[in-house]
């Protein structure tokens, strides 16, 4: 970390999370001079698998696992669990949740039918907010606010580093706790951990899905998502 950086830090400490412009000017720059040094910390966009071995949909379920850590959007008990991983700088993951994930959620979340559970995979050499998007997620979540950050971002016409502090102020976050929780870092691994998972089941990019471990790779209609959710309902 630069001293650039630190002395950034403080002055966002001193100041505080207010609606003013100045600190909305601080905070975002904190967020850019963040998301350059995350770049160089965490995995970068990843080269194509094209040589792994497929793995099975029994295969992916044993290594997609619900941790206790989970945010999980519809009923817990639900016989479907879909996976997403995804960036919340990615076009086509805001594609995917502007089109189809409206009516996944209408037909199957809001049954009960289907549990929906988020990865992170944050391409951070070609998206710079990525990994500070994430985090700030995960903060978000700490407040049980996750998925109401996650639609906010998705929700976001543009998406800029003042941008992530509107959506935290937007759905009503403590502004100040939400502050502590970016500075510190504290969910950097998580976000990290995440990514290695991705690597593991053959993630290579985003929107990447697995409806009980069944691949689904892109911002595809409805209509390609609702077989695979039959075909695992009967």
């Amino acid at each position: 970390m630069t001293e650039e950086t630190q002395e950034t830090k403080q002055e966002v400490k001193k100041a505080g999370f207010s609606i003013s412009t100045p600190v909305a000017i601080i905070v975002a720059g904190l967020f850019i001079a963040g998301a350059v040094i995350y770049a160089n910390k965490t995995p970068q966009q990843p080269a194509p698998n094209g040589g792994q071995q497929q793995l099975s949909a029994k295969e992916v379920q044993k290594i997609l696992t619900v941790r206790d850590d989970d945010y999980i959007l519809g009923n817990p008990d639900a016989p479907v669990t879909f996976f997403e991983f995804g960036d919340f700088e990615c076009p086509f993951c805001a594609k995917f949740h502007a089109e189809a994930w409206q009516d996944i959620v209408a037909n199957y979340v809001d049954t009960g039918k289907v549990r929906v559970i988020w990865r992170h995979f944050p391409l951070n050499s070609i998206h710079p907010l990525a990994q500070p998007a994430a985090e700030a997620s995960e903060c978000a979540g700490e407040q049980g606010k996750f998925w109401e950050y996650h639609d906010g971002v998705y929700e976001t016409p543009s998406l800029t580093a003042s941008a992530l502090i509107s959506v935290g102020q937007d759905i009503g976050l403590d502004m100040n706790a939400f502050q502590a929780c970016l500075e510190a870092g504290t969910y950097s691994q998580k976000v990290a951990d995440d990514f290695d998972l991705g690597r593991k089941v053959n993630v290579t990019g985003t929107p990447t899905f697995f409806i009980n471990g069944n691949p689904i790779i892109g911002a595809l209609p409805f209509s390609d998502f609702e077989p695979v959710i039959e075909q695992e309902l009967r």
